[in-house]
């Protein structure tokens, strides 16, 4: 076990292996990782080798279920996949492969010793939902964009007759749980909304019943907007909470899918801190990180881990995929917030000095 925690990633990939109860002749074994098919979908689960940041020694771990293959990253293809990438939850629907012919599903975190219990579950919860939505939807996905849906078997048991239990997961344990009250909702979101005031927050908002919080962060001369709430129910997973981290890009809307198919691939391919359990997708109003978070997934504490994983996110994609300086721009945009309170002051202050001119006292 010693040697597990030196290697949280295996620790993560072995606690799947056996959680799931992958059955050894439906799968394979690599040196970081396996492969296992629930029945027409091979789904692949490894972590990267460890390293150390700041002091934490850390791995990625990732995981991706085969979908569809010949795709043509036509626009009108692309746009397509976004739409679908609108509804998810802990996984992306990415463009892979070495011709960028191949539809996957796609998630990725990062665990060191302390975030091993955590990471466990919820990558588990992840993995597991991410190959039963292949299952489910590949061929009708695959038909949607214009490809073949990539099925497939194990190279020596073939193609697989039965389905293994674990593709009842959804239907038999996160929906039924999704029927109830959002486990997310209450103090912890409040608590969040008081945690995020100040830098590198411009400004954070809530509500009395914490059912959901809004808080914009620097972007250049604007502000990206976090929204999360407990109010919107996912189609197929009930209810959770819902996260949309949205861009003030300019760019044309027709070219926000590419914007956004872009942005996943980056985003896997860079090192961010943070957990891509969601997707980048082309809103109805800006390119939108979407990530939701069924209550199945509900831990105490977790929710501010989240909150914080965005804004990392936040930062990420200002800076890193977009040029910006965070400190600068957190300095304009406080300073500009600053004037226009002052300039609403004085209004409402002119307003009340007129309205109370001349105005005869009213009798006691």
């Amino acid at each position: 076990m010693s040697s597990l925690i030196e290697d949280p990633g295996l620790a993560v990939v072995e606690h799947i292996f056996k959680e799931m109860k992958i059955d050894r002749e439906w799968s394979t074994r690599q040196e970081r990782g396996f492969t296992w098919w629930g029945k027409d979908f091979a789904q692949t689960v490894w972590a990267e080798p460890p390293f150390e940041d700041s002091g934490f020694r850390i791995a990625r771990v990732h995981a991706r279920t085969d979908v569809a293959a010949g795709f043509k990253g036509t626009p009108e293809n692309l746009a397509k996949l976004s739409a679908l990438n609108r509804f998810a939850s802990l996984s992306a629907l990415i463009v892979d492969g070495r011709e960028s012919s191949e539809i996957r599903f796609a998630a990725s975190m990062y665990v060191h010793e302390q975030t091993l219990p955590w990471v466990k579950r919820l990558f588990s919860i992840a993995v597991a939902t991410q190959a039963v939505d292949a299952q489910i939807k590949g061929k009708v996905i695959a038909g949607m964009l214009g490809a073949r849906p990539a099925v497939s078997g194990h190279p020596e048991s073939g193609r697989r007759n039965d389905y293994d239990d674990m593709l009842n997961f959804v239907a038999a344990v996160v929906a039924p749980r999704g029927q109830r009250a959002s486990l997310w909702q209450g103090e912890e979101v409040k608590e969040a909304v008081e945690q995020l005031q100040g830098p590198p927050c411009i400004l954070a908002t809530g509500d009395d019943r914490g059912a959901g919080l809004t808080a914009e962060f620097p972007f250049f001369e604007r502000t990206s907007l976090l929204r999360a709430t407990t109010e919107e129910a996912h189609p197929q997973l009930g209810t959770g909470i819902l996260f949309r981290l949205s861009l003030p890009i300019t760019d044309s809307k027709q070219d926000w899918p590419k914007g956004a198919h872009l942005l996943n691939t980056r985003e896997l391919d860079s090192f961010t801190r943070a957990p891509f359990l969601g997707s980048w997708c082309a809103g109805d109003q800006a390119i939108t990180f979407v990530s939701f978070y069924p209550n199945i997934a509900y831990q105490p504490g977790l929710l501010w881990n989240l909150i914080t994983s965005m804004v990392i996110r936040a930062r990420w994609v200002a800076e890193e995929a977009s040029g910006d300086n965070w400190n600068e721009s957190f300095e304009r945009a406080s300073r500009a917030k600053m004037e226009m309170m002052e300039a609403l002051g004085e209004v409402f202050t002119k307003k009340g000095n007129k309205k109370t001119k001349g105005t005869p006292r009213r009798a006691r």
